[in-house]
């Protein structure tokens, strides 16, 4: 995976060393999207049926994210001077909006996108780590190692064990995780969380824009309204 990142880098490098800004953006928004769909099923994957996901943890979904995160934060310098380079300083008359604009606009959407994604795998890794750490699986919840010799009544005796041990820790120090996490964590994510809720206001209202103006003219991009869509379910 961290070819699959090193190669996007480089070739965003590239783009924008070439002032190829609107190509690379639109690079970055494709790319944000496949690769979050990606790490997003395999989470579903992970939580539906965490017996069969051998090495996978949450914290390796919680890397790749980070990375996902870094990758679209570094392409705003294109987003920048994509920007600069075709929105007036002094601003377009009446509510016209440019392509540039709606592009900016989704790159935002897809920045906010992964962070949530980030976030939620933060806060899920924690948790299976202080599970795991509790019942003495090293921080691997659902990880058990079979006995020399035991059939398959002895993996159920031992997966229910194992349940009974993560039911009696659960109501001893549940309060205590969410105590810690508050602690932790949530001063350090409403930043975040700030930041992600400014950039979803910011697209929605130029995408409203554009929005105005197809119903004015009768026409309409049907990529710019669906982003818009996408903005404020986000």
């Amino acid at each position: 995976a961290q070819a699959v990142f090193s190669a996007s880098e480089d070739v965003g490098a590239a783009l924008h060393g070439a002032a190829l800004h609107f190509e690379r953006v639109a690079g970055c928004v494709a790319f944000a999207e496949a690769f979050t769909g990606l790490v997003e099923a395999k989470e579903q994957d992970l939580a539906r049926d965490p017996l069969n996901a051998g090495a996978l943890t949450r914290v390796h979904l919680l890397h790749l994210a980070t990375s996902l995160c870094d990758a679209v934060e570094a392409c705003a310098p294109s987003r920048e001077a994509l920007l600069a380079n075709t929105v007036p300083v002094e601003g377009l008359p009446g509510e016209m909006v440019v392509p540039s604009e709606v592009l900016a606009a989704r790159l935002d959407i897809w920045r906010a996108r992964c962070s949530s994604t980030r976030r939620d795998l933060a806060s899920a890794s924690q948790t299976e780590a202080a599970l795991g750490a509790a019942v003495g699986t090293g921080g691997a919840l659902f990880t058990v190692a079979p006995r020399p010799g035991s059939g398959e009544d002895g993996e159920v005796d031992e997966m229910a064990a194992l349940a009974k041990k993560v039911d009696v820790w659960m109501e001893e120090v549940d309060g205590t995780i969410v105590a810690e996490t508050k602690v932790k964590q949530e001063a350090r994510e409403l930043n975040e969380l700030e930041t992600s809720v400014a950039l979803l206001a910011n697209a929605a209202t130029s995408l409203q824009l554009v929005r105005a103006d197809a119903d004015a003219s009768g026409q309409a991009s049907a990529g710019a309204l669906a982003c818009r869509v996408d903005a404020l379910v986000e």
